[in-house]
């Protein structure tokens, strides 16, 4: 394994654990949390922000999909590892993630810039940015352009 694979393990490997995190501390355990504190605290209602975690759930399983098959792709390639489709969810989860974030602050609980909010979608978007250009080299491996030589059959009479 050459410095670039390693280089792009160490860092799918660290969008794989941001998702996993995200999943586990904020989605899934806000969800576990008390919600109506929470949504208080927020200026919103608990449907709504059940509703808000959910979908940053199914955002955090898709980037850990799209890292998962990233990361298989460039452990063990071959045609039955599809890691430019890895490469393609994670850049997407990241800019649906920046977007959602943003796009709750804004609509959901009426924040026109909250840094906070901000800093992150800025860092997700900053990371999508990366994700796309590191995981373009994961392709399907082509199939052999080396010729094989044609035997030579010992002649008659020879």
């Amino acid at each position: 394994m050459n410095k670039t694979t390693i280089g792009k393990l160490i860092f799918y490997g660290f969008i794989a654990l941001l998702f996993l995190s995200e999943l586990g501390l904020s989605s899934f355990g806000g969800l576990q949390s008390d919600l109506a504190a929470s949504a208080a605290s927020n200026g919103i209602e608990v449907q709504t922000l059940r509703l808000y975690l959910i979908g940053l759930g199914i955002i955090d399983v898709l980037g850990g999909i799209g890292t998962g098959l990233a990361i298989a792709a460039l452990i063990r390639p071959g045609p039955n590892v599809p890691g430019r489709l890895g490469a393609l969810l994670t850049t997407a989860a990241l800019v649906l993630y920046a977007a959602y974030q943003v796009a709750f602050e804004q609509f959901a609980v009426g924040l026109v810039a909250n840094e906070l909010y901000i800093m992150i979608a800025v860092l997700y978007l900053v990371l999508a940015l990366i994700s796309w250009p590191v995981g373009g080299s994961l392709r399907n491996p082509e199939p052999s352009t080396k010729k094989e030589e044609p035997s030579r059959s010992p002649s008659p009479g020879g």
